[in-house]
């Protein structure tokens, strides 16, 4: 096995999240993807995380680290000499990076696509007001544009990037508008950057393969053949 190793799987939004942050640090790496129609999990998942037995799994020497957030903050402690630095040189704006990493993470709205009726639409209202207090927050002095803390990625854009995967998925079957540019100026800026960035195109699953891998996955769920 290579000496980084992903366990991954190709829609998911928190390692997409983790290969943004291996390229960005120019770090080889091998991936292994779970295959989500079989009945279980791998062998391999379950015992590199017993724990959890979920992706991504980070395997660096042999060495498991669990949870994206965990991850990201490894990999720039592990490589900080080397690439883009994920976490800003300010005390202040570092602890802004952590926060609104977990915040993103911690309050996905990826749960849109799984929900019905009036509990998808509040899930929606819920993620909409997300992005509006983001929008909002971002516009402040102590932030940067295009990209949360300027031109160069950070561990707050690695949380949030894989929406340049998903943003197609939510529109379709979460049937969820993103706001414009004239009601959220900031995040249309930080967007149109996102999709546009070469180590995000590199990473994230195509946006109509995404699409696709949802359709199968809603199907699965509703048959009762997985669960989430």
């Amino acid at each position: 096995m290579a000496e980084v190793t992903l366990l991954s799987l190709p829609a998911s939004p928190f390692a997409m999240s983790v290969k943004m942050a291996l390229i960005e640090k120019g770090v080889e790496f091998a991936t292994v993807e779970e295959n989500y129609r079989a009945s279980g999990k791998s062998e391999l998942l379950v015992k590199v995380n017993p724990v959890t037995k979920q992706v991504p799994v980070l395997l660096h020497r042999a060495k498991p680290i669990w949870e994206s957030l965990v991850i990201l903050e490894y990999v720039e402690e592990t490589w900080k000499a080397q690439g883009t630095q994920l976490l800003p040189g300010d005390g202040y704006q570092r602890a802004l990076a952590r926060f609104w990493s977990n915040f993103v993470i911690t309050k996905t709205g990826l749960l849109i696509m799984k929900r019905v009726g009036d509990e998808q639409l509040k899930a929606r209202d819920q993620v909409l007001e997300m992005i509006r207090l983001m929008d909002s927050e971002w516009s402040k002095p102590e932030y940067g544009k295009p990209f949360v803390f300027g031109d160069k990625l950070s561990l707050a854009d690695l949380a949030l990037a894989p929406i340049a995967s998903w943003k197609v998925t939510f529109e379709t079957l979460g049937k969820f508008e993103f706001p414009d540019a004239r009601t959220c100026p900031r995040m249309a800026l930080w967007l149109d950057a996102i999709e546009n960035h070469p180590t995000v195109q590199s990473a994230i699953l195509a946006p109509d393969l995404n699409l696709e891998n949802a359709n199968i996955i809603q199907k699965l769920i509703k048959d009762n053949k997985i669960k989430f």
